[in-house]
């Protein structure tokens, strides 16, 4: 299956912010634009690890999959309209002080969609799994709430 109309979506979506400038599709050659980010030296390394252990050609098309993956999750996001169920993931360290006090007060400010949590340890990380139902607005606030919260590694969210 091509992933052609995924990415061409992305290179508008991209166009259009002023990160990319053009180039064609399929075997032709496509332009790239050069960016420099700065990233911890354990991003570096998970990069690396990805292109020794995912077969990779390069860094650079690591991070071009990673970009896709996202975009195309954040355009999924915003497209959600009415009522939703939803399973919201995060993943974190126990090791920062207060994040268990802050994702409960989230938790609670938004018990009117929360169906259901589950939480579970392995070592100093959790997972946490979160059922919700409710508008897809209230929803994605919830979420984003989440992902701004210090300490959070990952939020995930498979919504029907």
């Amino acid at each position: 299956m091509s992933s052609a109309p995924r990415d061409l979506v992305l290179l508008e979506r991209l166009g259009a912010e002023g990160l990319w400038d053009g180039g064609r599709w399929g075997n032709e050659s496509v332009e790239m634009r050069t960016l420099n980010v700065s990233l911890t030296d354990e991003l570096a390394a998970k990069i690396n690890r990805m292109v020794d252990e995912k077969g990779y050609a390069t860094k650079s098309e690591v991070v071009r999959d990673a970009l896709r993956s996202y975009f195309t999750e954040l355009d999924w996001e915003l497209t959600l309209k009415g009522e939703i169920l939803a399973v919201v993931t995060l993943s974190f360290r126990i090791d920062r002080k207060g994040i268990f006090d802050e994702i409960s007060l989230l938790a609670h400010r938004h018990e009117d969609i929360i169906a259901t949590t589950m939480h579970h340890h392995l070592g100093r990380s959790c997972l946490e799994v979160v059922l919700v139902r409710g508008e897809a607005a209230l929803v994605r606030d919830f979420v984003e709430e989440l992902r701004v919260v210090r300490g959070i590694e990952a939020v995930r969210v498979i919504a029907a």
